[in-house]
């Protein structure tokens, strides 16, 4: 089996990409981890049957237990925005959730609607038709598009990990990077599984040390979320964040 490195070097020269040019574009230096479990927390509900209700639930455990951000639909931008104003988490929120394939204009529609309405971060899904298609420009072309909408606001892929090859994985990474992603995200939370540890060892290979990653998707314990920082994660996505921090202000 080849290694992380041999795959990672063999599709890089398929590209017509030094190493030296994408250690660099990996260097992104956004990935310090903070002193608090909590702070690497995007507190998540992403459910379409969502009310209004649940929405505001979910920003106040966000705000209660500190987390670095809550993370919504787009249609619910504008109310996290005013609910979290002097506060210190921020709202983030997905777009073409969660298969990844609307056509570019849509996309890039949603993406400015979601910055006007206040998104501070927005997380897009890897378009798998392109991927798999071998369509690389025209997927590279979308990931830089939606950057463009979202700076100086960091850009999250989902890669939607459990349905890629290890090798997949790494070429997928890859690509984030080279679009002008900022973090690679493992899930969405709606296929067969989500997280692995072996996920974020393989990414974290791939990518190093200074380029952000996102553990997402069935992270329900303090365990599992400290297993994923231990391989590599920067941020975690979960719905159970009570759970998992409960009343303590707990290391990493």
């Amino acid at each position: 089996m080849s290694s992380v490195l041999q795959i990672k070097n063999a599709f890089l020269e398929t590209l017509g990409i030094t190493q030296n040019f994408f250690a660099q574009a990996c260097n992104k230096q956004i990935s310090t981890l903070p002193e608090k479990l909590h702070r690497s927390i995007d507190h998540t509900l992403l459910k379409d049957s969502a009310t209004e209700d649940d929405v505001l639930q979910a920003i106040e455990i966000a705000k209660t237990y500190h987390c670095y951000s809550v993370c919504l639909h787009t249609k619910w931008m504008g109310l996290a925005r005013r609910k979290l104003q002097g506060s210190d988490v921020i709202p983030i929120c997905v777009i073409d959730f969660p298969l990844g394939q609307a056509p570019i204009e849509e996309k890039i529609q949603q993406a400015q609607k979601a910055c006007q309405d206040g998104a501070q971060e927005i997380d897009m899904v890897l378009n798998h038709k392109l991927f798999f298609g071998q369509k690389y420009q025209t997927l590279l072309d979308e990931i830089a598009s939606i950057k463009n909408i979202c700076k100086p606001g960091l850009l999250k892929v989902i890669v939607e990990s459990s349905q890629l090859s290890r090798e997949e994985l790494v070429q997928a990474s890859i690509l984030c990077v080279l679009g002008g992603a900022d973090y690679v995200k493992t899930s969405t939370g709606t296929s067969h599984r989500g997280a692995s540890v072996e996920d974020i060892i393989t990414i974290a290979e791939v990518v190093g040390a200074s380029f952000g990653i996102k553990a997402s998707g069935g992270i329900a314990t303090l365990e599992s979320a400290q297993s994923m920082i231990q391989a590599g994660a920067t941020r975690i996505g979960c719905s159970q964040t009570a759970k998992i921090v409960g009343h303590h202000d707990s290391k990493l």
